[in-house]
């Protein structure tokens, strides 16, 4: 069984991908998932501002940042995100960590 809400088409490289979600199962994830734990976890006041328009646009906003990825991601000194990484590592050579 698939409880994924969203399919991504093949991502190619001239033409991108397609994001394609499913409403009703984002929907009924949170009705009966998000909306009851967030009641129970928690303040009211907190629980209260949980609700499907919130959770739609997070993943949406979530997913096409899979698409940008490091190659549109710079540094205030226009460097790549894997430059920090490299230097935060304490890595010389930080070609591998490229995405």
């Amino acid at each position: 069984m698939n409880t994924s809400a969203l399919v991504v088409a093949p991502n190619h490289e001239q033409k991108g991908s397609k994001k394609i979600f499913f409403k009703n199962f984002m929907d009924a994830r949170v009705n009966y998932v998000i909306l009851p734990v967030a009641k129970r976890l928690l303040r009211a006041d907190q629980a209260a501002l949980a609700s499907a328009e919130g959770y739609l646009a997070t993943t949406m906003m979530h997913e096409i940042s899979h698409g940008l990825g490091p190659a549109f991601a710079r540094t205030r000194f226009g460097q790549p995100p894997t430059h920090l990484l490299g230097q935060r590592l304490g890595l010389q050579h930080h070609t591998r960590l490229r995405a």
